[in-house]
């Protein structure tokens, strides 16, 4: 059986949850288990070895832009999927990220939406 762990990328902070399934997924490859941790919107930082991939998923930068400007989507993947560039996402975040709900709710229920979403 393959595990999939999504977890969402703290922005450049230390992150309990992003600490926590990074845990989870060391520990279950130490048993044996065949795992796969997904970093979404931001890479994770943590403080031991990072199990996640190098690839983000769901980019932040992509995800938000798509929300903001329908005509975004339209754009080719080869010049959008450089903006998911882990060292791009780092220096994106290096400059602080709001995590307001009252922000971000509208994008939340945007992503929930799925293909019709951004």
């Amino acid at each position: 059986m393959h595990i999939a762990i999504v977890t969402a990328g703290g922005a450049g902070m230390f992150c309990g949850s992003c600490m926590h399934d990074n845990t989870l997924a060391r520990a279950l490859r130490e048993e044996g288990a065949e795992v796969t941790l997904i970093p979404t919107y931001t890479p994770i930082r943590v403080d031991e070895d990072n199990a996640s991939l190098d690839e983000v998923f769901l980019g932040g930068i992509n995800v938000y832009l798509e929300y903001r400007w329908r005509w975004w989507q339209k754009l080719p993947r080869t010049l959008t999927r450089r903006l998911n560039a882990r060292w791009i996402l780092n220096f994106a975040t290096r400059f602080g990220v709001s995590s307001d709900a009252a922000h971000l709710g509208d994008l939340t229920l945007a992503l929930l939406a799925g293909e019709s979403g951004p």
